[in-house]
Protein backbone atom coordinates (compact mmCIF):
# COMPACT_ATOMS: atom_id res chain seq x y z
CA UNK A 1 0.00 0.00 0.00
CA UNK A 2 1.45 3.38 -1.05
CA UNK A 3 0.76 6.60 0.89
CA UNK A 4 0.68 9.48 -1.56
CA UNK A 5 1.80 13.02 -0.67
CA UNK A 6 -1.83 14.14 -1.13
CA UNK A 7 -2.92 11.82 1.69
CA UNK A 8 -4.55 9.12 -0.42
CA UNK A 9 -3.48 5.49 -0.21
CA UNK A 10 -3.28 3.18 -3.20
CA UNK A 11 -1.94 -0.27 -4.01
CA UNK A 12 1.15 0.30 -6.16
CA UNK A 13 4.13 -1.97 -6.83
CA UNK A 14 7.05 -0.87 -4.66
CA UNK A 15 9.47 -1.24 -7.59
CA UNK A 16 7.47 1.30 -9.62
CA UNK A 17 7.72 3.85 -6.83
CA UNK A 18 11.42 3.30 -6.12
CA UNK A 19 12.25 3.48 -9.86
CA UNK A 20 10.37 6.76 -10.19
CA UNK A 21 7.88 5.32 -12.68
CA UNK A 22 4.96 6.08 -10.38
CA UNK A 23 5.13 9.44 -8.56
CA UNK A 24 1.64 9.75 -7.13
CA UNK A 25 -1.70 8.03 -6.74
CA UNK A 26 -2.86 9.79 -9.89
CA UNK A 27 -3.43 13.25 -8.44
CA UNK A 28 -0.29 14.65 -10.09
CA UNK A 29 -1.55 13.69 -13.54
CA UNK A 30 -4.89 15.39 -12.87
CA UNK A 31 -3.17 18.59 -11.77
CA UNK A 32 -0.98 18.68 -14.88
CA UNK A 33 -3.75 17.90 -17.34
CA UNK A 34 -4.52 20.91 -19.59
CA UNK A 35 -7.92 22.50 -18.86
CA UNK A 36 -9.18 21.69 -22.37
CA UNK A 37 -8.79 17.94 -21.75
CA UNK A 38 -10.16 17.93 -18.23
CA UNK A 39 -13.44 16.05 -17.79
CA UNK A 40 -16.11 18.40 -16.43
CA UNK A 41 -19.22 16.25 -16.95
CA UNK A 42 -21.16 19.23 -18.30
CA UNK A 43 -21.12 18.62 -22.04
CA UNK A 44 -24.93 18.31 -22.09
CA UNK A 45 -25.53 21.47 -20.08
CA UNK A 46 -27.10 24.42 -22.00
CA UNK A 47 -24.11 26.61 -21.06
CA UNK A 48 -21.84 24.22 -22.95
CA UNK A 49 -23.81 24.97 -26.12
CA UNK A 50 -23.42 28.70 -25.46
CA UNK A 51 -19.66 28.26 -25.09
CA UNK A 52 -19.38 26.12 -28.22
CA UNK A 53 -21.50 28.56 -30.21
CA UNK A 54 -19.33 31.48 -29.12
CA UNK A 55 -16.18 29.72 -30.29
CA UNK A 56 -17.88 28.52 -33.46
CA UNK A 57 -18.71 32.10 -34.51
CA UNK A 58 -15.15 33.21 -33.87
CA UNK A 59 -13.05 30.36 -35.24
CA UNK A 60 -15.02 28.15 -37.64
CA UNK A 61 -14.91 29.78 -41.07
CA UNK A 62 -17.81 27.68 -42.38
CA UNK A 63 -20.14 29.05 -39.70
CA UNK A 64 -22.89 31.32 -41.07
CA UNK A 65 -22.04 33.85 -38.37
CA UNK A 66 -18.28 33.81 -38.95
CA UNK A 67 -18.25 36.89 -41.27
CA UNK A 68 -19.71 39.04 -38.48
CA UNK A 69 -17.43 37.62 -35.78
CA UNK A 70 -14.21 35.78 -36.58
CA UNK A 71 -14.15 37.43 -40.00
CA UNK A 72 -14.00 40.83 -38.30
CA UNK A 73 -11.34 39.75 -35.83
CA UNK A 74 -13.60 38.85 -32.89
CA UNK A 75 -11.97 36.34 -30.55
CA UNK A 76 -12.67 34.57 -27.27
CA UNK A 77 -10.45 35.64 -24.36
CA UNK A 78 -7.70 33.29 -23.19
CA UNK A 79 -9.52 32.71 -19.91
CA UNK A 80 -12.49 31.10 -21.70
CA UNK A 81 -11.25 29.83 -25.05
CA UNK A 82 -9.86 26.48 -23.89
CA UNK A 83 -11.44 26.24 -20.45
CA UNK A 84 -15.17 25.59 -20.45
CA UNK A 85 -15.29 25.28 -16.66
CA UNK A 86 -13.99 28.85 -16.28
CA UNK A 87 -16.75 30.06 -18.62
CA UNK A 88 -19.33 27.94 -16.83
CA UNK A 89 -18.38 29.32 -13.42
CA UNK A 90 -18.56 32.89 -14.73
CA UNK A 91 -21.95 32.25 -16.37
CA UNK A 92 -23.49 30.78 -13.21
CA UNK A 93 -22.31 33.79 -11.19
CA UNK A 94 -23.40 36.37 -13.75
CA UNK A 95 -27.08 35.89 -14.38
CA UNK A 96 -27.28 32.93 -16.74
CA UNK A 97 -30.76 31.46 -17.03
CA UNK A 98 -32.04 28.93 -19.50
CA UNK A 99 -33.18 30.71 -22.65
CA UNK A 100 -30.85 33.69 -22.32
CA UNK A 101 -28.10 34.41 -24.84
CA UNK A 102 -24.62 35.84 -24.43
CA UNK A 103 -23.96 39.37 -25.67
CA UNK A 104 -20.66 41.27 -25.84
CA UNK A 105 -21.80 44.59 -27.36
CA UNK A 106 -24.59 46.10 -25.24
CA UNK A 107 -22.36 47.12 -22.35
CA UNK A 108 -20.02 48.97 -24.72
CA UNK A 109 -23.00 50.58 -26.45
CA UNK A 110 -24.30 51.92 -23.13
CA UNK A 111 -20.87 53.47 -22.56
CA UNK A 112 -20.81 54.97 -26.08
CA UNK A 113 -17.84 52.82 -27.01
CA UNK A 114 -17.28 50.82 -30.21
CA UNK A 115 -18.19 47.12 -30.05
CA UNK A 116 -15.36 45.12 -28.47
CA UNK A 117 -13.62 42.48 -30.56
CA UNK A 118 -13.42 39.98 -27.72
CA UNK A 119 -15.77 37.80 -25.70
CA UNK A 120 -14.56 38.30 -22.13
CA UNK A 121 -15.89 38.71 -18.56
CA UNK A 122 -15.36 42.48 -18.84
CA UNK A 123 -17.80 42.90 -21.73
CA UNK A 124 -20.20 39.98 -21.75
CA UNK A 125 -23.63 39.63 -20.19
CA UNK A 126 -26.66 37.43 -20.65
CA UNK A 127 -29.68 38.97 -22.38
CA UNK A 128 -32.99 37.88 -23.87
CA UNK A 129 -33.02 36.77 -27.52
CA UNK A 130 -34.94 39.95 -28.42
CA UNK A 131 -32.33 42.24 -26.84
CA UNK A 132 -29.54 40.28 -28.49
CA UNK A 133 -31.21 40.43 -31.90
CA UNK A 134 -31.73 44.20 -31.67
CA UNK A 135 -28.01 44.72 -31.12
CA UNK A 136 -26.74 42.59 -33.99
CA UNK A 137 -24.78 44.18 -36.84
CA UNK A 138 -26.98 42.35 -39.33
CA UNK A 139 -29.96 44.34 -37.99
CA UNK A 140 -28.42 47.72 -38.76
CA UNK A 141 -31.13 49.84 -40.43
CA UNK A 142 -30.18 51.41 -43.77
CA UNK A 143 -32.37 53.95 -45.56
CA UNK A 144 -32.49 53.84 -49.37
CA UNK A 145 -35.08 55.44 -51.70
CA UNK A 146 -37.40 56.10 -48.78
CA UNK A 147 -37.28 52.53 -47.49
CA UNK A 148 -35.69 51.48 -44.21
CA UNK A 149 -34.47 47.90 -44.15
CA UNK A 150 -31.89 45.84 -42.30
CA UNK A 151 -28.61 44.71 -43.82
CA UNK A 152 -30.02 41.19 -44.16
CA UNK A 153 -33.13 42.46 -45.93
CA UNK A 154 -31.17 44.59 -48.41
CA UNK A 155 -28.83 41.67 -49.01
CA UNK A 156 -31.74 39.48 -50.10
CA UNK A 157 -33.45 42.19 -52.16
CA UNK A 158 -30.26 43.10 -54.03
CA UNK A 159 -29.16 39.50 -54.48
CA UNK A 160 -25.82 40.16 -52.79
CA UNK A 161 -24.06 38.03 -50.21
CA UNK A 162 -24.46 39.65 -46.81
CA UNK A 163 -20.73 39.83 -46.07
CA UNK A 164 -20.02 41.24 -49.55
CA UNK A 165 -22.67 43.93 -49.16
CA UNK A 166 -21.45 44.78 -45.66
CA UNK A 167 -17.86 45.16 -46.89
CA UNK A 168 -18.92 47.50 -49.68
CA UNK A 169 -21.11 49.55 -47.32
CA UNK A 170 -18.24 49.95 -44.87
CA UNK A 171 -16.02 51.28 -47.67
CA UNK A 172 -18.75 53.73 -48.70
CA UNK A 173 -19.62 55.07 -45.21
CA UNK A 174 -22.73 52.86 -45.14
CA UNK A 175 -24.38 54.86 -47.95
CA UNK A 176 -26.34 52.43 -50.09
CA UNK A 177 -26.63 54.82 -53.07
CA UNK A 178 -22.85 54.97 -53.43
CA UNK A 179 -22.49 51.24 -52.85
CA UNK A 180 -24.83 50.39 -55.72
CA UNK A 181 -23.41 53.03 -58.07
CA UNK A 182 -19.75 52.26 -57.34
CA UNK A 183 -19.68 48.82 -55.68
CA UNK A 184 -15.96 48.04 -55.93
CA UNK A 185 -13.78 51.02 -56.80
CA UNK A 186 -15.50 53.94 -55.05
CA UNK A 187 -13.38 55.79 -52.51
CA UNK A 188 -14.22 58.70 -50.25
CA UNK A 189 -13.92 62.00 -52.08
CA UNK A 190 -15.93 64.35 -49.91
CA UNK A 191 -19.00 64.49 -52.18
CA UNK A 192 -22.41 64.95 -50.56
CA UNK A 193 -24.15 61.85 -49.36
CA UNK A 194 -27.74 61.25 -50.42
CA UNK A 195 -28.89 58.81 -47.77
CA UNK A 196 -27.62 58.03 -44.31
CA UNK A 197 -28.00 55.23 -41.84
CA UNK A 198 -30.99 55.63 -39.55
CA UNK A 199 -32.09 58.74 -41.44
CA UNK A 200 -29.12 60.89 -40.41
Amino acid sequence: MYLCMCGNTKEIRESSVSAGITKSCGCLMAEQRPPSTATHGLSKHPIYRVWNGMKDRCYREKSDDYPDYGGRGVIVCDEWKDDFKAFYNWAICNGWEKGLQIDKDLRAKEMNLPPPLVYSPEWCRFVTPADNSNGRRSNRVIKYKGERRTLNEWSKLLGLNRSTLRGRLERNDWVLDDTIARPASFKKNGEARKSKINGQ
